[in-house]
């Protein structure tokens, strides 16, 4: 909005050294778009939009100035109603909306903690060589609370924890964490692991709504070859 309000009150001919700011944002916002190769997260080009803020600040500035504060005031009205609401669903799950889901979309946002803190646990009495997921974005959450637990992706795709940890080596035994809404079949078979042993399973909860379930196992015999097949199951009992 404060961008279509400058280029319509002011221009960006009256003002050219405002244009330079568009450069911080075509250029990042290119550089993601291109690298993305079709795909990516929408937070990778949080810093292009950013750069946008100030001009859309002189837009918003001169509309003001233009007497028409009851309109811009009526937007951040109904803006601050959005964010509240938003950070209300995320701070109940999603009550009651979520309910009326199969799953619940901010089961995401709950149980981290407490998985990684108890395979944490489970890697230190049982002496294994860290926590291995099978998919990179469980691998994500899982790192900032298990620190400095090495975490151990089962995939052939190269990413982030490969550098920081390296690849699993063979003859491993790992605490592998599986997470119910993103569920995998145990990675036992000719040339990965030898066995798996069910150890614990978490539970998650809020405010009396059942939202996933973390499985942790004990595996032994790491055989090198990743083969990570989804497995058609949510919360399960």
């Amino acid at each position: 909005l404060g961008l279509w309000l400058y280029s319509r009150a002011i221009g960006f001919s009256v003002r050219p050294f405002v244009s330079i700011l568009l450069v911080f944002f075509v250029l990042p916002f290119s550089v993601f778009a291109i690298l993305s190769g079709g795909g990516g997260l929408p937070h990778w080009t949080t810093p292009a939009w950013f750069c946008l803020a100030p001009i859309a600040g002189l837009g918003l500035a001169q509309w003001w100035q233009s007497g028409k504060r009851w309109l811009i005031s009526l937007i951040l009205a109904v803006q601050g109603t959005l964010v509240i609401s938003g950070l209300t669903l995320v701070m109940t799950a999603g009550y009651p909306i979520a309910s009326q889901f199969k799953t619940n979309p901010l089961a995401d946002l709950y149980g981290w903690r407490s998985a990684s803190t108890r395979a944490n646990l489970l890697v230190n009495e049982l002496k294994a060589s860290g926590i291995a997921v099978q998919n990179w974005t469980l691998a994500s959450r899982v790192a900032w609370y298990a620190k400095p637990t090495p975490i151990f992706v089962l995939d052939d795709r190269q990413d982030q924890f490969d550098l920081w940890f390296g690849k699993l080596p063979e003859g491993s035994n790992v605490i592998l964490l599986n997470w119910s809404e993103m569920s995998f079949k145990a990675p036992v078979g000719e040339g990965q692991f030898r066995t798996c042993r069910p150890l614990d399973r978490l539970r998650i909860a809020h405010l009396g709504q059942a939202l996933s379930q973390f499985e942790l196992s004990y595996c032994q015999g790491w055989g090198g070859k990743s083969k990570p097949e989804r497995e058609a199951l949510s919360l399960r009992p």
